[in-house]
């Protein structure tokens, strides 16, 4: 839902963290520090994960053992309720609703409008929202200041009152020490806390699938789910880390997010072993995502009676995205089992690229510096990059390297959504790191699951001395 400012991105449009933000894009004052973690935390990315430490638990990523027979969907605005209570169902989507920030009045509204859809599907979905507010207390509506891991219900009035079912949690757990610790109120940009509360949903309800959604400001390889109290965000590599050996796979991570469908991210969801990732090349809308609307999607995908892919509910997902407002530029959808060959494809081009001379090459220059750029504007559509390079280039292997590149990315990624501004119908669906200057250190973090890629070789060669 959000967007963290990079040095290189205007914000002279950008409100203060103090104000309604139109968009979720990150207020100037968030800059792009990296939050400050106690080594306790178990989070740090100070060396690449060992194999055999990144699969921890992985013996356990098996199907739950059967419970009896659930009861029905509970009741809205009944009190607390038992996860042993929440029925069994196909899917379950994942809200980690961090509205700790400039983005509360949001966070309640889409819960709201959660409430509106519907809420979970009997047997087929549950919607399940670890819930973080922030100052804006509204007791009469039974929004809090605190944390609560909520179970999604029905609102048959549509009204601005919260009504979903706050789930209780296991004191012993790991996310009951975390509310323990924090008297109530969670880290919700810790990778921690996200570990400790998917643990705790897939250990004590039966699904099959499971989708995560981000709410929150999203900076793409930079951070997502920014709190600011502590001020914190959880970076690639933490995200990695807390997707990876869960007692199940994620199949679908999406990001009601800015910025977040950059080929960092897929690599990054990838290595975590999901299946699709969902996301947004541009800034989103302050309102994000129109949850009454998806839901009404999921119902009727639901209704068929036939079990729901992970391609279909990450394509219900874009389809509602682009049936919204004009705001609502850009939403892909990329399979993740195609990502090897896209990076593949990638290298290949990188090295015609570097071979012809880089970023010190006139029309390897041009192409770049034309190319589509986003609210990041270190962040450049991939495809439009290629396409004009193959269009401008006389060189035959680049010209072959960038087509080659073009034709798996459309196998890998689909785009849609293209809206607003013109250019943004150039949008492929992917975009990648495109410093015009010095690479930020950042970008090679030990522990990111793209430092192999020979992109990097490209990116670099930008402010090389050698005569083209």
């Amino acid at each position: 839902m959000k967007v963290q400012t990079s040095p290189t991105t205007s914000t002279s449009s950008r409100p203060s963290a103090a104000s309604t933000p139109s968009t979720k894009a990150l207020p100037p004052s968030r800059g792009n520090q990296l939050a400050t973690r106690s080594p306790s935390d178990g989070f740090e990315s100070k060396a690449t994960p060992s194999a055999s430490a990144q699969l921890t638990g992985e013996s356990r990523r098996t199907k739950p053992t059967p419970q009896p027979t659930p009861s029905p969907t509970p009741a809205p605005g009944t009190g607390p309720m038992s996860p042993k209570d929440i029925p069994a169902a196909d899917w379950t989507v994942f809200v980690n609703l961090n509205a700790d920030n400039n983005l509360e009045s949001f966070g309640k509204d889409d819960l709201n409008e959660m409430e509106a859809g519907g809420g979970s599907i009997q047997g087929k979905l549950n919607m399940i929202a670890l819930v973080d507010g922030g100052s804006g207390k509204d007791a009469t509506n039974n929004w809090t200041n605190g944390t609560r891991l909520m179970y999604v219900t029905k609102d048959p009035n549509n009204s601005k009152k919260v009504v979903s079912r706050e789930i209780q949690v296991d004191p012993n757990s790991d996310l009951g020490k975390l509310l323990a610790k924090g008297n109530g109120e969670l880290d919700t940009g810790s990778p921690e806390v996200l570990r400790a509360a998917l643990d705790y949903v897939q250990k004590n309800t039966q699904s099959k699938h499971y989708m995560v959604d981000l709410w929150d400001h999203g900076n793409d390889w930079r951070g997502v789910s920014y709190d600011d109290h502590p001020g914190s965000s959880i970076d690639m590599p933490e995200l990695q880390k807390a997707l990876t050996g869960l007692p199940q796979k994620i199949d679908i991570l999406s990001a009601d997010a800015c910025l977040m469908a950059t080929a960092e991210v897929a690599d990054t969801a990838k290595a975590a072993g999901v299946d699709f990732l969902v996301g947004s090349e541009e800034v989103e809308p302050g309102t994000g995502w129109n949850y009454t609307e998806l839901l009404g999607r999921m119902n009727k995908l639901f209704a068929s009676g036939t079990d729901v892919s992970a391609e279909q509910v990450a394509k219900a997902v874009q389809d509602s995205y682009a049936a919204g407002p004009m705001d609502n530029a850009t939403m892909s959808v990329t399979d993740l089992s195609k990502l090897d060959g896209l990076n593949s494809k990638l290298n290949g081009f990188s090295d015609a690229l570097v071979k012809a001379g880089g970023l010190q090459d006139k029309t390897v220059r041009a192409a770049y510096d034309k190319a589509l750029r986003f609210d990041d504007a270190d962040q450049m559509d991939l495809g439009d990059f290629a396409k004009r390079l193959a269009a401008s280039t006389t060189n035959a292997s680049l010209k072959t390297a960038a087509n080659d590149l073009l034709a798996e990315l459309a196998k890998t990624t689909t785009e849609k959504g293209a809206k607003g501004e013109a250019k943004f119908n150039a949008a492929t669906g992917l975009t990648v790191y495109a410093p015009r200057g010095s690479v930020d250190a950042q970008y090679k973090k030990t522990g990111s699951a793209w430092l192999d890629s020979h992109w990097n070789n490209v990116i670099k060669t930008y402010n090389s001395t050698r005569a083209v």
